[in-house]
Protein backbone atom coordinates (compact mmCIF):
# COMPACT_ATOMS: atom_id res chain seq x y z
CA UNK A 1 0.00 0.00 0.00
CA UNK A 2 1.49 3.59 -1.29
CA UNK A 3 2.59 5.53 1.90
CA UNK A 4 0.28 8.78 1.56
CA UNK A 5 -2.48 6.30 1.22
CA UNK A 6 -1.78 4.75 4.53
CA UNK A 7 -1.40 7.69 6.56
CA UNK A 8 -4.76 9.33 4.72
CA UNK A 9 -6.32 6.29 6.54
CA UNK A 10 -4.21 6.45 9.31
CA UNK A 11 -5.93 10.56 9.63
CA UNK A 12 -9.21 9.02 9.07
CA UNK A 13 -9.29 6.59 11.73
CA UNK A 14 -7.22 9.55 14.15
CA UNK A 15 -10.17 11.98 13.41
CA UNK A 16 -12.98 9.39 13.92
CA UNK A 17 -11.74 8.39 17.33
CA UNK A 18 -11.55 12.06 18.48
CA UNK A 19 -14.67 12.53 17.49
CA UNK A 20 -15.76 9.84 19.86
CA UNK A 21 -13.81 10.65 22.82
CA UNK A 22 -15.55 14.18 22.31
CA UNK A 23 -18.48 12.48 22.03
CA UNK A 24 -18.06 10.53 25.36
CA UNK A 25 -16.09 12.70 27.05
CA UNK A 26 -18.87 14.57 27.46
CA UNK A 27 -20.71 15.07 30.95
CA UNK A 28 -23.90 12.97 31.48
CA UNK A 29 -26.10 15.70 31.10
CA UNK A 30 -24.96 16.54 28.08
CA UNK A 31 -26.49 13.73 25.88
CA UNK A 32 -29.79 16.14 26.27
CA UNK A 33 -27.78 18.81 24.87
CA UNK A 34 -29.61 20.99 22.26
CA UNK A 35 -29.17 20.75 18.50
CA UNK A 36 -26.73 24.11 18.52
CA UNK A 37 -24.56 22.41 20.66
CA UNK A 38 -23.73 19.01 18.55
CA UNK A 39 -23.75 21.53 15.23
CA UNK A 40 -21.15 23.05 17.10
CA UNK A 41 -19.16 20.17 17.87
CA UNK A 42 -19.33 19.08 14.36
CA UNK A 43 -18.21 21.91 12.80
CA UNK A 44 -15.06 21.62 14.81
CA UNK A 45 -14.23 18.44 13.40
CA UNK A 46 -14.91 19.57 10.30
CA UNK A 47 -12.55 21.94 10.55
CA UNK A 48 -9.91 19.23 12.19
CA UNK A 49 -10.38 17.50 9.25
CA UNK A 50 -9.77 20.24 6.59
CA UNK A 51 -6.39 20.82 8.75
CA UNK A 52 -5.22 17.42 8.79
CA UNK A 53 -6.00 17.50 4.70
CA UNK A 54 -3.87 20.62 4.01
CA UNK A 55 -1.40 18.93 6.18
CA UNK A 56 -1.43 15.85 3.95
CA UNK A 57 -1.13 18.06 0.56
CA UNK A 58 2.11 19.97 1.93
CA UNK A 59 3.38 16.59 3.01
CA UNK A 60 2.67 15.49 -1.16
CA UNK A 61 4.01 18.68 -2.54
CA UNK A 62 7.40 18.37 -0.43
CA UNK A 63 7.76 14.76 -1.45
CA UNK A 64 7.47 15.97 -5.40
CA UNK A 65 10.60 18.07 -4.67
CA UNK A 66 12.33 15.62 -2.64
CA UNK A 67 12.18 13.44 -5.60
CA UNK A 68 13.12 16.15 -8.28
CA UNK A 69 16.24 16.71 -5.79
CA UNK A 70 16.92 13.20 -6.19
CA UNK A 71 16.85 13.38 -9.75
CA UNK A 72 19.20 16.12 -9.81
CA UNK A 73 21.92 15.08 -7.63
CA UNK A 74 21.90 11.52 -9.90
CA UNK A 75 22.28 13.92 -13.25
CA UNK A 76 25.54 15.69 -11.37
CA UNK A 77 27.19 12.18 -10.47
CA UNK A 78 26.61 10.86 -13.86
CA UNK A 79 28.48 14.47 -15.05
CA UNK A 80 31.23 14.41 -12.49
CA UNK A 81 31.74 10.47 -13.32
CA UNK A 82 32.16 11.61 -17.37
CA UNK A 83 34.43 14.27 -16.05
CA UNK A 84 37.11 12.11 -14.45
CA UNK A 85 36.78 9.34 -17.33
CA UNK A 86 37.64 12.49 -19.27
CA UNK A 87 40.47 13.22 -17.45
CA UNK A 88 42.12 9.92 -17.14
CA UNK A 89 41.65 8.24 -20.80
CA UNK A 90 42.42 12.14 -23.21
CA UNK A 91 45.68 12.17 -23.91
CA UNK A 92 46.51 16.45 -23.77
CA UNK A 93 49.79 17.68 -25.17
CA UNK A 94 50.87 21.06 -23.97
CA UNK A 95 52.99 21.45 -27.28
CA UNK A 96 52.22 24.68 -29.00
CA UNK A 97 52.19 23.02 -32.27
CA UNK A 98 48.94 20.90 -31.46
CA UNK A 99 45.48 23.06 -30.73
CA UNK A 100 43.38 21.29 -27.96
CA UNK A 101 40.94 19.02 -28.27
CA UNK A 102 37.34 20.34 -27.82
CA UNK A 103 36.31 20.57 -24.57
CA UNK A 104 39.33 20.30 -22.61
CA UNK A 105 39.85 23.66 -21.15
CA UNK A 106 36.27 23.44 -19.67
CA UNK A 107 36.82 20.53 -18.52
CA UNK A 108 40.32 21.39 -16.60
CA UNK A 109 39.14 24.17 -15.45
CA UNK A 110 36.10 22.15 -14.02
CA UNK A 111 38.14 19.29 -12.67
CA UNK A 112 41.72 21.67 -11.35
CA UNK A 113 41.97 24.83 -9.43
CA UNK A 114 44.46 25.95 -12.12
CA UNK A 115 43.48 29.11 -14.83
CA UNK A 116 43.41 27.68 -18.59
CA UNK A 117 45.55 31.09 -20.17
CA UNK A 118 43.07 33.01 -22.24
CA UNK A 119 42.96 33.47 -25.95
CA UNK A 120 46.54 33.33 -28.09
CA UNK A 121 48.89 33.58 -24.74
CA UNK A 122 52.01 32.13 -23.75
CA UNK A 123 53.86 30.57 -20.69
CA UNK A 124 57.34 29.64 -20.84
CA UNK A 125 59.38 28.24 -18.71
CA UNK A 126 62.82 26.91 -19.28
CA UNK A 127 66.49 28.01 -19.51
CA UNK A 128 69.51 26.10 -20.23
CA UNK A 129 73.10 24.44 -18.75
CA UNK A 130 76.17 25.36 -19.77
CA UNK A 131 79.13 23.66 -18.21
CA UNK A 132 82.86 23.09 -19.27
CA UNK A 133 86.28 22.00 -18.26
CA UNK A 134 89.02 24.67 -18.62
CA UNK A 135 92.74 23.52 -19.18
CA UNK A 136 94.67 26.74 -18.59
CA UNK A 137 98.64 26.99 -18.83
CA UNK A 138 99.42 30.32 -17.48
CA UNK A 139 103.13 30.53 -18.66
CA UNK A 140 104.00 28.39 -15.28
CA UNK A 141 101.64 25.31 -14.35
CA UNK A 142 98.62 23.74 -16.05
CA UNK A 143 95.82 23.27 -14.47
CA UNK A 144 92.33 22.08 -14.79
CA UNK A 145 89.21 24.40 -13.86
CA UNK A 146 85.85 22.88 -13.96
CA UNK A 147 83.65 25.96 -14.32
CA UNK A 148 80.08 27.24 -15.57
CA UNK A 149 80.12 29.35 -19.03
CA UNK A 150 81.02 32.90 -18.63
CA UNK A 151 79.58 33.66 -22.35
CA UNK A 152 75.82 32.65 -21.81
CA UNK A 153 75.77 31.05 -17.94
CA UNK A 154 73.63 28.44 -16.38
CA UNK A 155 70.19 30.30 -16.31
CA UNK A 156 66.32 30.20 -15.37
CA UNK A 157 63.73 31.90 -17.39
CA UNK A 158 59.95 32.42 -17.16
CA UNK A 159 58.35 34.36 -20.28
CA UNK A 160 54.83 35.25 -20.68
CA UNK A 161 53.20 36.51 -23.63
CA UNK A 162 49.34 37.85 -23.86
CA UNK A 163 48.05 39.52 -27.06
CA UNK A 164 45.78 42.65 -26.12
CA UNK A 165 44.97 42.51 -30.19
CA UNK A 166 46.07 41.74 -33.34
CA UNK A 167 48.87 44.24 -33.35
CA UNK A 168 50.02 44.95 -29.55
CA UNK A 169 51.36 42.48 -27.16
CA UNK A 170 52.26 42.23 -23.08
CA UNK A 171 54.86 40.40 -21.89
CA UNK A 172 57.18 39.44 -19.02
CA UNK A 173 60.57 38.34 -18.62
CA UNK A 174 62.30 36.84 -15.77
CA UNK A 175 65.99 35.59 -15.81
CA UNK A 176 68.37 34.56 -13.87
CA UNK A 177 71.43 33.01 -13.65
CA UNK A 178 72.94 30.00 -11.81
CA UNK A 179 76.62 29.41 -11.56
CA UNK A 180 78.95 27.11 -9.34
CA UNK A 181 82.08 28.28 -10.22
CA UNK A 182 81.64 30.85 -12.96
CA UNK A 183 84.39 30.97 -15.38
CA UNK A 184 84.48 35.04 -14.87
CA UNK A 185 85.51 34.57 -11.00
CA UNK A 186 87.27 30.98 -11.38
CA UNK A 187 91.00 31.81 -10.99
CA UNK A 188 94.45 29.91 -10.11
CA UNK A 189 93.83 31.08 -6.62
CA UNK A 190 90.23 30.92 -6.19
CA UNK A 191 89.27 27.51 -8.20
CA UNK A 192 86.13 26.89 -6.54
CA UNK A 193 84.45 30.33 -5.17
CA UNK A 194 80.97 27.82 -5.21
CA UNK A 195 77.68 29.01 -6.05
CA UNK A 196 76.20 32.43 -7.05
CA UNK A 197 73.05 33.85 -8.89
CA UNK A 198 72.41 36.96 -10.30
CA UNK A 199 69.42 38.81 -11.83
CA UNK A 200 69.51 39.19 -15.69
CA UNK A 201 66.31 40.19 -16.94
CA UNK A 202 63.16 40.84 -14.45
CA UNK A 203 61.30 43.40 -17.32
CA UNK A 204 57.98 44.06 -19.04
CA UNK A 205 57.36 44.74 -22.39
CA UNK A 206 54.88 46.48 -25.04
CA UNK A 207 55.40 45.56 -28.66
CA UNK A 208 53.63 47.12 -31.03
CA UNK A 209 53.50 45.85 -34.82
CA UNK A 210 52.99 49.28 -36.24
CA UNK A 211 54.81 51.24 -32.87
CA UNK A 212 57.70 49.66 -31.93
CA UNK A 213 58.52 47.81 -28.48
CA UNK A 214 58.95 49.39 -24.93
CA UNK A 215 61.04 47.80 -22.51
CA UNK A 216 60.46 48.61 -18.53
CA UNK A 217 62.95 46.87 -15.97
CA UNK A 218 66.28 45.32 -16.01
CA UNK A 219 67.57 43.68 -19.29
CA UNK A 220 70.07 44.60 -21.78
CA UNK A 221 70.63 47.49 -23.04
CA UNK A 222 69.61 48.93 -26.76
CA UNK A 223 73.39 48.73 -27.72
CA UNK A 224 73.98 44.97 -27.01
CA UNK A 225 74.58 44.06 -30.58
CA UNK A 226 77.41 41.10 -29.92
CA UNK A 227 74.73 38.23 -30.79
CA UNK A 228 73.72 39.96 -33.77
CA UNK A 229 76.85 40.40 -35.04
CA UNK A 230 78.49 36.47 -34.90
CA UNK A 231 76.91 35.03 -37.55
CA UNK A 232 79.08 31.98 -36.59
CA UNK A 233 76.11 31.09 -34.10
CA UNK A 234 79.13 30.34 -32.18
CA UNK A 235 78.04 32.78 -29.30
CA UNK A 236 76.63 31.17 -26.46
CA UNK A 237 79.87 30.26 -25.39
CA UNK A 238 82.23 32.25 -27.76
CA UNK A 239 80.82 35.24 -27.38
CA UNK A 240 82.39 38.29 -28.99
CA UNK A 241 83.74 39.32 -25.81
CA UNK A 242 87.03 36.78 -26.04
CA UNK A 243 87.80 37.33 -22.50
CA UNK A 244 83.94 35.34 -21.63
CA UNK A 245 86.19 32.00 -21.86
CA UNK A 246 87.98 32.78 -18.58
CA UNK A 247 87.82 35.89 -17.58
CA UNK A 248 88.70 34.75 -13.98
CA UNK A 249 92.31 33.73 -14.65
CA UNK A 250 95.17 35.89 -13.84
CA UNK A 251 98.51 36.64 -15.87
CA UNK A 252 101.94 35.45 -14.35
CA UNK A 253 104.86 37.93 -14.04
CA UNK A 254 107.61 36.47 -15.73
CA UNK A 255 110.10 37.96 -13.45
CA UNK A 256 108.27 37.09 -10.04
CA UNK A 257 106.67 33.67 -11.24
CA UNK A 258 103.84 34.98 -9.12
CA UNK A 259 100.44 35.93 -9.98
CA UNK A 260 99.63 39.47 -10.73
CA UNK A 261 96.85 41.30 -10.04
CA UNK A 262 95.65 41.72 -13.81
CA UNK A 263 93.14 39.02 -14.61
CA UNK A 264 92.11 38.30 -18.27
CA UNK A 265 88.30 39.63 -17.21
CA UNK A 266 90.20 43.12 -17.08
CA UNK A 267 91.86 43.68 -20.57
CA UNK A 268 88.99 41.83 -22.73
CA UNK A 269 85.89 43.28 -21.28
CA UNK A 270 82.37 41.44 -20.91
CA UNK A 271 80.46 43.50 -23.44
CA UNK A 272 76.65 41.35 -22.13
CA UNK A 273 77.71 42.46 -18.45
CA UNK A 274 78.13 46.25 -18.78
CA UNK A 275 75.13 46.38 -21.27
CA UNK A 276 72.53 44.77 -18.78
CA UNK A 277 71.06 47.72 -16.14
CA UNK A 278 67.83 48.82 -14.97
CA UNK A 279 66.45 51.18 -17.64
CA UNK A 280 63.57 51.72 -19.90
CA UNK A 281 64.33 51.11 -24.03
CA UNK A 282 62.54 51.45 -27.15
CA UNK A 283 62.94 49.97 -30.21
CA UNK A 284 61.09 51.60 -33.43
CA UNK A 285 59.25 49.53 -35.84
CA UNK A 286 61.72 48.61 -38.87
CA UNK A 287 61.67 50.86 -42.07
CA UNK A 288 63.66 49.52 -45.31
CA UNK A 289 65.69 47.41 -42.63
CA UNK A 290 66.65 50.10 -40.95
CA UNK A 291 66.16 50.16 -36.83
CA UNK A 292 66.59 52.75 -34.19
CA UNK A 293 66.62 51.81 -30.48
CA UNK A 294 67.40 54.01 -27.31
CA UNK A 295 67.65 53.12 -23.42
CA UNK A 296 67.84 55.06 -20.39
CA UNK A 297 69.25 53.39 -17.59
CA UNK A 298 70.43 53.59 -13.56
CA UNK A 299 73.23 55.52 -12.86
CA UNK A 300 73.27 58.40 -15.77
CA UNK A 301 73.40 54.84 -18.35
CA UNK A 302 71.96 55.71 -21.54
CA UNK A 303 72.89 54.85 -25.44
CA UNK A 304 71.15 55.21 -28.89
CA UNK A 305 71.75 52.48 -31.67
CA UNK A 306 71.52 52.10 -34.83
CA UNK A 307 70.37 48.68 -36.84
CA UNK A 308 70.50 47.82 -40.29
CA UNK A 309 69.38 44.35 -41.89
CA UNK A 310 69.19 43.45 -45.56
CA UNK A 311 70.43 41.12 -48.49
CA UNK A 312 72.46 41.97 -51.55
CA UNK A 313 72.44 38.86 -53.84
CA UNK A 314 72.73 35.45 -51.43
CA UNK A 315 74.20 37.28 -48.59
CA UNK A 316 72.48 38.51 -45.34
CA UNK A 317 74.12 41.15 -44.00
CA UNK A 318 73.96 42.84 -40.73
CA UNK A 319 75.39 46.69 -39.45
CA UNK A 320 75.18 48.37 -36.09
CA UNK A 321 76.65 51.10 -34.54
CA UNK A 322 75.88 52.24 -30.63
CA UNK A 323 77.27 55.38 -29.07
CA UNK A 324 77.16 54.75 -24.89
CA UNK A 325 77.56 56.82 -21.92
CA UNK A 326 78.26 55.49 -18.76
CA UNK A 327 78.36 51.82 -19.75
CA UNK A 328 80.74 50.72 -17.22
CA UNK A 329 79.77 52.35 -14.45
CA UNK A 330 83.31 53.58 -12.56
CA UNK A 331 85.19 52.96 -15.27
CA UNK A 332 84.25 53.81 -18.52
CA UNK A 333 82.73 57.38 -19.63
CA UNK A 334 81.75 57.02 -22.78
CA UNK A 335 81.55 54.31 -25.41
CA UNK A 336 80.95 54.06 -29.17
CA UNK A 337 81.12 50.75 -31.25
CA UNK A 338 79.64 49.03 -34.08
CA UNK A 339 80.52 46.31 -36.79
CA UNK A 340 79.05 44.68 -39.79
CA UNK A 341 78.41 40.88 -40.74
CA UNK A 342 78.01 38.85 -43.52
CA UNK A 343 76.36 35.49 -43.83
CA UNK A 344 75.93 33.18 -47.18
CA UNK A 345 73.18 30.77 -46.54
CA UNK A 346 74.72 28.55 -49.69
CA UNK A 347 78.08 28.16 -48.28
CA UNK A 348 77.50 28.39 -44.58
CA UNK A 349 80.18 30.84 -44.66
CA UNK A 350 80.01 33.91 -42.24
CA UNK A 351 82.15 37.14 -41.90
CA UNK A 352 82.31 39.32 -38.85
CA UNK A 353 84.31 42.71 -38.48
CA UNK A 354 83.69 44.66 -34.96
CA UNK A 355 85.15 47.67 -33.14
CA UNK A 356 85.48 49.87 -30.67
CA UNK A 357 86.50 52.92 -29.04
CA UNK A 358 85.80 54.21 -25.39
CA UNK A 359 86.94 56.55 -22.72
CA UNK A 360 88.58 55.74 -19.22
CA UNK A 361 86.67 57.41 -16.21
CA UNK A 362 89.81 59.75 -14.51
CA UNK A 363 89.32 57.76 -11.46
CA UNK A 364 90.27 54.33 -13.13
CA UNK A 365 93.14 55.15 -15.16
CA UNK A 366 94.86 57.09 -12.84
CA UNK A 367 95.65 54.16 -11.39
CA UNK A 368 97.59 52.71 -14.29
CA UNK A 369 99.94 56.24 -14.63
CA UNK A 370 98.04 57.38 -17.39
CA UNK A 371 97.27 61.28 -18.54
CA UNK A 372 94.47 60.21 -20.72
CA UNK A 373 92.00 57.35 -21.31
CA UNK A 374 91.76 56.76 -24.83
CA UNK A 375 91.41 53.12 -25.82
CA UNK A 376 90.46 51.28 -28.80
CA UNK A 377 90.00 47.94 -30.49
CA UNK A 378 88.68 45.77 -33.07
CA UNK A 379 87.97 42.08 -33.98
CA UNK A 380 87.19 39.66 -37.24
CA UNK A 381 85.60 36.46 -37.01
CA UNK A 382 85.04 34.15 -39.55
CA UNK A 383 82.51 31.19 -39.59
CA UNK A 384 81.19 28.09 -41.09
CA UNK A 385 77.95 26.51 -40.23
CA UNK A 386 76.73 23.01 -42.46
CA UNK A 387 74.47 20.35 -41.73
CA UNK A 388 76.96 17.65 -42.73
CA UNK A 389 75.03 15.20 -40.05
CA UNK A 390 71.67 13.69 -39.35
CA UNK A 391 72.38 15.02 -35.87
CA UNK A 392 71.87 18.80 -36.39
CA UNK A 393 73.91 22.05 -37.47
CA UNK A 394 77.89 22.19 -37.08
CA UNK A 395 79.37 25.23 -36.46
CA UNK A 396 83.08 26.98 -36.64
CA UNK A 397 84.17 30.18 -35.47
CA UNK A 398 87.97 31.45 -35.81
CA UNK A 399 88.45 34.75 -34.64
CA UNK A 400 91.47 37.65 -33.83
CA UNK A 401 90.94 40.52 -31.75
CA UNK A 402 93.92 43.34 -30.99
CA UNK A 403 93.17 46.38 -28.70
CA UNK A 404 95.66 49.20 -27.48
CA UNK A 405 95.89 51.37 -24.34
CA UNK A 406 93.68 48.99 -22.54
CA UNK A 407 95.31 49.83 -19.15
CA UNK A 408 98.79 51.36 -19.16
CA UNK A 409 99.48 53.63 -22.09
CA UNK A 410 101.00 51.59 -25.25
CA UNK A 411 99.91 48.42 -24.14
CA UNK A 412 98.27 46.24 -26.34
CA UNK A 413 96.41 43.35 -25.84
CA UNK A 414 95.12 40.17 -28.25
CA UNK A 415 93.40 36.80 -28.59
CA UNK A 416 93.15 34.11 -30.80
CA UNK A 417 90.02 31.62 -30.66
CA UNK A 418 88.62 28.76 -32.51
CA UNK A 419 85.36 26.88 -31.26
CA UNK A 420 83.35 24.13 -32.86
CA UNK A 421 80.22 22.75 -32.06
CA UNK A 422 78.04 20.25 -32.70
CA UNK A 423 74.35 20.16 -32.71
CA UNK A 424 71.97 17.11 -31.41
CA UNK A 425 68.83 18.58 -31.96
CA UNK A 426 66.70 15.54 -30.68
CA UNK A 427 68.73 15.96 -26.99
CA UNK A 428 68.60 19.73 -27.59
CA UNK A 429 72.49 19.39 -26.89
CA UNK A 430 75.30 20.80 -27.66
CA UNK A 431 78.85 19.96 -27.36
CA UNK A 432 81.78 22.53 -27.70
CA UNK A 433 85.47 22.10 -27.88
CA UNK A 434 87.87 25.69 -28.13
CA UNK A 435 91.01 27.02 -28.08
CA UNK A 436 91.60 30.26 -26.57
CA UNK A 437 95.22 32.45 -26.64
CA UNK A 438 95.63 35.56 -24.75
CA UNK A 439 98.54 37.86 -25.32
CA UNK A 440 98.49 40.79 -22.96
CA UNK A 441 102.01 43.11 -23.28
CA UNK A 442 101.81 46.07 -20.85
CA UNK A 443 103.87 48.65 -23.17
CA UNK A 444 106.84 50.87 -21.50
CA UNK A 445 104.71 53.02 -19.31
CA UNK A 446 104.10 49.47 -16.73
CA UNK A 447 107.53 50.21 -14.77
CA UNK A 448 108.92 46.62 -16.72
CA UNK A 449 105.90 44.58 -15.70
CA UNK A 450 106.16 41.68 -17.82
CA UNK A 451 103.55 38.93 -18.45
CA UNK A 452 103.14 35.65 -19.66
CA UNK A 453 100.76 34.38 -21.92
CA UNK A 454 97.66 32.07 -21.19
CA UNK A 455 96.30 29.36 -23.09
CA UNK A 456 93.04 27.99 -22.41
CA UNK A 457 91.87 24.79 -23.76
CA UNK A 458 87.70 24.33 -23.49
CA UNK A 459 85.70 20.92 -23.60
CA UNK A 460 82.03 21.96 -22.66
CA UNK A 461 78.16 21.22 -23.67
CA UNK A 462 74.56 23.31 -23.60
CA UNK A 463 71.56 21.63 -23.12
CA UNK A 464 68.66 23.68 -23.53
CA UNK A 465 65.35 23.85 -22.01
CA UNK A 466 61.72 24.33 -22.46
CA UNK A 467 58.27 24.20 -21.89
CA UNK A 468 55.61 26.14 -23.40
CA UNK A 469 52.01 26.69 -22.61
CA UNK A 470 49.35 27.85 -25.16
Amino acid sequence: MPRQFCFSVSSRIVATLLSSLLWLSLPAGAATASADDLAGLQSLVQQQQAVIQQLLENQRRQGQQIEELRQQLSDHSQLIGSVEDSAVDESYSISPEKEPEIGVEEVLAAATPIRVLPGEARFSVGGHINRAVNIADDGEDVETFHVDSGSVPTLAYLKAYLPVNEQLTFGGHIETALQNNSASVVSQDNRAPGFTHSARNFELTLDHERYGKLWFGRGLMSSFIAVELDKSETWRYNIISPGNTAGGLKFTDRQTEELSDITVGLVFIDAEAFNRKDRVRYDSPVFGGLRISGSVGTADSNDVTLRWNGKLGGVDITAATSLQNNPVLGRVSDRVDGGVAFYHGGTGLSLSLVGAKQDYKRSFYQNYGRTDGDNEGYGVRLGLRRNWFELGETRMGLDYFDAEDVLYKKDSAESTGFFISQNIDAWSVEPYFGYRFYDYDTGPQAGGLSLDKVQVWTFGARMALDLTVQ
